[in-house]
C-alpha cells in the first residue's frame, strides 16, 4: 500500500478555539500548556514586558548616591584681615575632601528616552504577534497529526477489511481448485493479493502507531482511536469575504511585522535625537568635610543641560535608518505572503472539494463493480483474475477516498487559521 496522505505547508495563523467538546480541542489545549514551543514563546513575551517596564521606569525620578574622595595638588587658603589686625588663614581648596550625595533625579526633556518608550511598546506587540504565530504553528501540528491520526484509523479499518475479502477470497478458489473449477495460476494469483492486504495491513498500523505517538509527543495525552467520518461537501463562501482587510488584521505574522515597523521608526527617531541635549532637575542631601562649606549637611536643587554629542550616535543613526527600512519592506512582503496564502488555501478547499466528490463517485462505481463481479464470478461468467482486479481496485479507491477527505479538512482548517477565523464546524 502506497499512502500519499499529505498536508499543505503554509504560514499557520491565529489561534482559535473549537467550541465542541471534542477530542481536537482538549489535544490543542494540552499541548499549548505541555509544549516546549508554548514555553519558549511565553518567555519571549515576559522579556519583551520587562524591557517596556524597564523603558517607562527610565521617565520616572530617579535616585542617586555618590561618595567622592578627592586629592588635590595645592591646598589654597585666603588670608583675612580683622579690624583689630588679627589675620586668619581660610580654606578655599582643600588638599584632601570627602563627599556624599544623596538625592532624587527627574528627567524633565529627554527625547531619546520618550522615543525608547515607543518603540518597546512597538516591541511588546511585536512579539505578542510572535506568540500567538508560534501558538498557531503549535495548533497547526496538532491539528495535522490529529488528522494523521485519525486518517490512518481509517485506513486501518480499511486495511482489515480488504483482508478479509483477499482471505476469503484466497480460501475460495483454494476450494475450487481442489474441484477442479479454479487453475493453480488463480490460487497463485488470490495467495498473493492476500499477502500485499496483509503487508498493507501491517503498514497502516505501523503508520497509526507512529501518528498516535507523535500526537502524544506533542500533547501529552494519550491518543484517540476514532476514524475519520463524513466531511461537508459545502462549498466556502466567496474569497473576498476570506481575503479583506478585515481578516488580514487578525494575522499575528502582520501584526508583528507592523510592529517591527513602527519599532524601527521610533528606534529610529532616538537614534536621531541622542544629538539633542538633555534636561533634567534633582535634589540632593549633601555632606562634605571641606572646610570651606560652612554648613554640611546641607540641601541642593539644581537644573542640569547636558550635552554630549558623539560620533556613535551619527553612525547608529545610519544603521537604524537602515533597520527601519528593512522593517517597512518585510512589513509590506508578510502582508502580501498572507493575502496569497489566503487565496491558496482557499483554492484548496475548492479544489479538495472536486476531489472528495470525484472520489466518493469513484469508491460507489468500484464498489458495484466489485458487487457486480461476484456475482459474475459466482455464476461462472467471470474469471478469478477480474474478481481479484476488481477487489484491489475497490480499496484503491476507498484510500483515495479518505485522503481527499482527510487533505479537504485540512485545508478548511487552514483557511481558517489564515484568516484568523474560528475553527467550528470544520470536523462533524
Amino acid at each position: 500500500m502506497r499512502q500519499s496522505f499529505r498536508f499543505i505547508a503554509v504560514a499557520p495563523v491565529f489561534a482559535a478555539s473549537l467550541a465542541k467538546g471534542d477530542n481536537l480541542t482538549a489535544y490543542i489545549e494540552a499541548a499549548k500548556r505541555y509544549s516546549s514551543e508554548a514555553q519558549i514563546a511565553e518567555m519571549s513575551l515576559e522579556s519583551a514586558q520587562s524591557q517596556r517596564n524597564s523603558g517607562y521606569w527610565a521617565l520616572a525620578p530617579q535616585p542617586f548616591a555618590s561618595v567622592v574622595w578627592s586629592r588635590n595638588e595645592f591646598k589654597s587658603t585666603n588670608t583675612i584681615y580683622r579690624p583689630n589686625g588679627a589675620t586668619e588663614e581660610k580654606t578655599v581648596v582643600p588638599l584632601r575632601s570627602r563627599d556624599i550625595n544623596i538625592g532624587l533625579r527627574l528627567p524633565l526633556i529627554d527625547f531619546p528616552a520618550w522615543y525608547k518608550v515607543g518603540s518597546v511598546q512597538d516591541n511588546l506587540s511585536s512579539e505578542i504577534g510572535r506568540k500567538d504565530y508560534a501558538m498557531n504553528q503549535l495548533v497547526q501540528k496538532v491539528i495535522s497529526t490529529y488528522l494523521q491520526v485519525i486518517t490512518n484509523k481509517s485506513v486501518l479499518d480499511a486495511a482489515n477489511q480488504a483482508l478479509k475479502t483477499a482471505a476469503a477470497s484466497s480460501q475460495n478458489l483454494q476450494d475450487r481448485n481442489r474441484l477442479g473449477t479454479a487453475s493453480a495460476a488463480d490460487v497463485a494469483r488470490a495467495r498473493a493479493q492476500e499477502l500485499t492486504a496483509r503487508a498493507n495491513l501491517s503498514e497502516a498500523e505501523g503508520a497509526l502507531s507512529l501518528a498516535q505517538n507523535r500526537l502524544k509527543d506533542l500533547s501529552g495525552m494519550p491518543t484517540v482511536g476514532s476514524a475519520l467520518g463524513a466531511v461537508s461537501l459545502a462549498s466556502e463562501t466567496a474569497l473576498a469575504e476570506w481575503n479583506n482587510a478585515e481578516s488580514t488584521s487578525r494575522n499575528p505574522q502582520i501584526i508583528a511585522a507592523r510592529s517591527d515597523a513602527l519599532a524601527g521608526e521610533k528606534q529610529l527617531r532616538q537614534a536621531q535625537v541622542e544629538l539633542l541635549p538633555k534636561l533634567s532637575a534633582q535634589v540632593a542631601r549633601k555632606w562634605t568635610d571641606n572646610p570651606a562649606v560652612q554648613h554640611s549637611p546641607q540641601w541642593a536643587a539644581s537644573l542640569n543641560l547636558d550635552w554630549t554629542p558623539t560620533f556613535y550616535a551619527v553612525s547608529n543613526t545610519d544603521s537604524q535608518e537602515s533597520l527601519a527600512r528593512r522593517a517597512v519592506l518585510q512589513s509590506e512582503r508578510v502582508q502580501s505572503e498572507v493575502r496569497l496564502a489566503i487565496e491558496e488555501q482557499w483554492n484548496l478547499v475548492r479544489v479538495n472539494l472536486d476531489k472528495v466528490k470525484a472520489a466518493e463517485a469513484l469508491e460507489a462505481a468500484q464498489k458495484l463493480e466489485l458487487d457486480f463481479s461476484n456475482q459474475r464470478f459466482a455464476s461462472g461468467t467471470a474469471t478469478a483474475a477480474a474478481l481479484l482486479e476488481a477487489e484491489k481496485s475497490h480499496f484503491a479507491a476507498n484510500l483515495a477516498h479518505i485522503e481527499s477527505r482527510a487533505n479537504l479538512v485540512m485545508a478548511r482548517f487552514m483557511l481558517r487559521l489564515t484568516t484568523g477565523t474560528s475553527l467550528n464546524g470544520v470536523l462533524p
